[in-house]
């Protein structure tokens, strides 16, 4: 199923009224308690996304890029493993 997200009115930019895991959430709600996972990109990825979503029942894969405040400072340096 293909679903685009469009803002109410055509002069708002999406971001004006959605953040980004609202759009994800909106777009996904069908899938709540089915046990699938969601593969997103890292414009999109974040913690707070993935633990709402492991609350309903779903994964999320995705790429965390280095400057997200969400990523633990131990799991950010390479040199202390």
């Amino acid at each position: 199923m293909h679903r685009t997200f469009m803002p109410k009115h055509p002069s708002m930019h999406w971001q004006d009224q959605w953040s980004k895991g609202e759009v994800v959430k909106g777009m996904v709600c069908y899938m709540y308690g089915t046990g699938r996972g969601l593969t997103i990109h890292n414009f999109l990825t974040s913690c707070k996304l993935a633990n709402i979503l492991l609350n309903r029942d779903m994964t999320l894969i995705g790429t965390l890029r280095k400057y997200k405040p969400d990523i633990p400072p131990l799991f950010l340096s390479g040199k202390q493993r």
